[in-house]
């Protein structure tokens, strides 16, 4: 097998080029970063408009210089020359860019300049696919996310979502929701959390903390196609307990199916079905 490449800066490297940066950038010293997941199938870069426009809005709000390059047919490029140096054309991936602050100094910076790196990781499965046995998912209580402007923002501090997975292993659970300030139920450890209702389909708001997911919006979409009502309200224990169906969704999974949250087992996943069919349905395009 190849050795594996990556693209630092929109070039193609390999690992050993990599070592000179590896421990004097800012992302592994500060967490000063933000970061994408994009999946790609069939073929197909999926949501990539979503994910340049939300790094483009997220930058700014760090303070970081966006490059007069950084566009969509630029990452376009870019993603499809990763995909063929590493041999995945015809396999599906999981690619992520990191973007973090240039320069050296302490935790104020010598520059707002960035620099980027992204990387390429085959992924089994082509289509989204249904949990056959669904998750089964608690409560971290330990640490509560604060609820401010780098709430919403995929960023390389994640240590909140390292304790919760943790805490979730510790647990024998599949998965953790996570708590905000307020002690309302915001997210999972990496996914947006959904509840279904008769025709309702909830979410917490962005005001709630939880990430602005690129997902998030996508289930927003199909939910009013199909004539379902799409309802943003802060999420409690009984807000899911009282529910019908619960799933969870992140760029790579898709929608995941929750069979039990604490004492409450759900029977139904027709609405996570129809999000997952319809997901599928843009990937075979």
């Amino acid at each position: 097998m190849s050795e594996k490449k990556y693209i630092y800066n929109g070039e193609i490297v390999t690992a050993r080029d990599l070592v000179d940066i590896a421990f004097s950038n800012r992302a592994f010293k500060f967490g000063d970063a933000l970061f994408e997941t994009i999946r790609y199938s069939n073929k197909n870069i999926l949501f990539l408009t979503d994910h340049v426009l939300r790094l483009k809005l997220s930058m700014p709000i760090l303070k970081m210089k966006i490059p007069s390059y950084f566009s969509f047919d630029y990452f376009l490029n870019k993603i499809s020359e990763l995909i063929y140096a590493n041999q995945l054309q015809d396999k599906s991936a999981r690619i992520r860019i990191t973007v973090f602050r240039q320069g050296s100094g302490a935790y104020y910076p010598s520059t707002n300049e960035v620099d980027f790196i992204m990387e390429a990781e085959e992924l089994e499965t082509t289509y989204y696919l249904l949990p056959e046995r669904g998750l089964v998912v608690d409560l971290f209580k330990d640490t509560f996310k604060p609820i401010n402007r780098l709430s919403n923002l995929k960023t390389g501090n994640a240590l909140i979502y390292v304790l919760a997975s943790i805490n979730s292993d510790f647990l024998r659970t599949d998965d953790c929701f996570i708590l905000n300030e307020k002690g309302h139920i915001c997210e999972a450890t990496s996914s947006n959390v959904f509840a279904v209702k008769g025709n309702m389909v909830m979410t917490p708001p962005l005001t709630e903390g939880c990430v602005s997911g690129i997902l998030r919006n996508q289930i927003k979409k199909i939910a009013e196609e199909n004539k379902l009502l799409f309802i943003e309200k802060p999420f409690t224990s009984h807000t899911l307990i009282d529910a019908d169906e619960v799933f969870i969704t992140n760029t790579i999974q898709g929608p995941q199916w929750i069979r039990q949250f604490q004492s409450k087992i759900y029977e139904k996943k027709k609405i996570t079905q129809l999000f997952i069919e319809t997901l599928n349905q843009m990937i075979s395009k």
